[in-house]
C-alpha cells in the first residue's frame, strides 16, 4: 500500500489504540502529503474533520491544549456560532461588571481569568464526521518529549481521537534535552505510537503538484515552469538531498531573475540558466558549495555553472538582490554575443576554429585592412 493508503486505513479503523507516526527527513513533503492529499481527498472529507496543529516552538502543554481546543471549536461552530456567542457574551458582561465595580479579590480575579473555550470539551466527532488530530513539527517542539507524548496520548486514550504525528524521527531526541528525559525514547514511543510509517515520496507527482499550484506574478513565468516540469524533476531526483522546501524557494527566487531577463529581452539560454540555478541553489542548501561574500571567490565556487551570472549567484547564496548589477551583467553578455562580421571573426578567432564560409567571406576585407595599416603584427599572428 502507498503511504496515503496507509493513512486512510488508519483513519478508517474503528478502534483507536494509539497514534500513527509519519516520519521522513526534513523537506521531503510529509506536510504536503497530509494537507493536499489526505485532507483534500473528497471521500475523506465526507467522513472526517482534520485538525492540523503545528508544534513548532510551542512553549507549554497548556498552549498546545488551547490551540487544539480553539481549532476544534472553530470547526464545530463554523456557520452556527449562536451557542458559543451567548456564553461568550455572558462572560464578557460579567467581566465588564467586575471591572466597573473595581472588585478584584479572589472572585474578581477568577472571573477575569475565565476563557469561553473552558466551557466546551473536545469530542471525537463533529456532527457525523470523526475528528482526526494531526500534530506536525513534533521534533521542533521545545517541550520535554515525555510531557509532549503524554499530552498527545491523552487525546488518544482518554478522548478516543484518531491522532497522526508528523516528525523526522531521527531528530526527535536532541542532546540538550537528554538530561530532562527519564525514559528512553523507544519506551516513550511504545506507549503512544501504534504504527510507524516511513514516508517514501513520489517526488515527480509532488513536483507536478507544486508547479501546478505555484502562483506566479506573470502568466509567462507560469508557462515557463510548466514547460520545464520534467527538467525540474530531473534536477531534483539527481540531487542527493531531497528537500522540496529548498526546491520551492529556488523556483520562487528564479522568478525575479526571469523577469529581469525578460525586461531586457534576453531570453537566450533561459531554460539552461534556470536549470543551472536550481542545481546551484540545491547544492548551496546541501552545503556542497563553499560560499563567500567575496564575489571573486563565489564565482569560482562552482565553475560548471557556466550559465549563471555573478549577481545571480550572489542572489542564490546570500539573498542579496542587486538589480543594477544584474542588468549591467546581462547587457555586457548581450554585447559579447552580438554576431560579428566575418572579418571581425577573423580578428578574434583562431583560423582553425572558423568554418570555410566565414574565412572566404572575411579574408579579403581583413587582408585589405591589414595592408592599409589598420592592424599591428600581433593582430594577425593567429593567421
Amino acid at each position: 500500500m502507498s503511504t496515503l493508503d496507509e493513512l486512510k486505513y488508519y483513519c478508517d479503523e474503528e478502534n483507536t489504540f494509539g497514534a500513527l507516526l509519519l516520519t521522513g527527513q526534513w523537506g521531503c513533503g510529509k506536510t504536503y502529503l497530509i494537507e493536499h492529499q489526505l485532507c483534500e481527498d473528497s471521500d475523506m472529507k465526507k467522513k472526517f474533520v482534520f485538525l492540523r496543529i503545528s508544534l513548532f516552538g510551542e512553549p507549554s502543554i497548556e498552549s498546545i491544549q488551547k490551540k487544539v481546543k480553539t481549532l476544534y471549536l472553530s470547526q464545530k461552530w463554523a456557520g452556527e456560532s449562536t451557542a458559543f456567542s451567548k456564553i461568550a457574551n455572558s462572560i464578557k458582561k460579567a467581566v465588564d461588571i467586575v471591572k466597573d465595580t473595581g472588585v478584584l479579590g479572589d472572585i474578581g480575579n477568577a472571573v477575569l481569568s475565565i476563557n469561553p473555550t473552558d466551557f466546551f470539551e473536545i469530542e471525537n466527532q463533529i456532527g457525523d464526521k470523526k475528528v482526526v488530530l494531526i500534530f506536525d513539527d513534533f521534533e521542533r517542539c521545545t517541550i520535554n518529549t515525555v510531557d509532549l507524548f503524554g499530552c498527545i496520548n491523552s487525546y488518544c486514550e482518554n478522548q478516543g481521537l484518531k491522532v497522526i504525528v508528523i516528525a523526522d524521527e531521527e531528530k526527535i531526541e536532541p542532546s540538550e534535552k537528554a538530561e530532562e528525559q527519564t525514559l528512553p525514547y523507544k519506551d516513550i514511543k511504545e506507549k503512544l505510537i501504534t504504527r510507524t510509517i516511513h514516508y517514501e515520496p513520489e517526488y515527480d507527482q509532488i513536483i507536478e503538484g507544486t508547479v501546478g499550484a505555484y502562483k506566479a506574478q506573470s502568466t509567462e513565468y507560469k508557462e515557463f515552469l510548466n514547460k520545464n516540469r520534467n527538467r525540474i524533476c530531473n534536477v531534483f531526483n539527481k540531487n542527493e538531498i531531497k528537500n522540496l522546501r529548498s526546491l520551492k524557494c529556488a523556483i520562487q527566487d528564479f522568478e525575479r531573475v526571469y523577469q529581469t531577463f525578460k525586461e531586457l529581452d534576453y531570453m537566450t539560454k533561459i531554460d539552461e540558466t534556470f536549470i543551472s540555478f536550481l542545481t546551484y541553489v540545491l547544492d548551496v542548501k546541501a552545503g556542497k558549495i563553499e560560499t563567500s561574500s567575496h564575489l571573486g571567490e563565489l564565482a569560482r565556487a562552482n565553475p560548471n555553472e557556466r550559465f549563471l551570472l555573478d549577481p545571480v549567484k550572489v542572489w542564490a547564496v546570500s539573498s542579496k538582490w542587486d538589480q543594477e548589477e544584474l542588468e549591467k551583467a546581462i547587457k555586457e553578455k548581450i554585447e559579447r554575443e552580438k554576431p560579428m562580421a566575418p572579418k571581425d571573426e577573423l580578428k578574434f578567432t583562431f583560423l582553425l576554429d572558423l568554418d570555410d564560409e566565414t574565412i572566404h567571406e572575411g579574408f579579403d576585407s581583413y587582408i585589405n585592412e591589414a595592408y592599409c595599416g589598420y592592424y599591428h603584427l600581433k593582430n594577425i599572428l593567429h593567421l
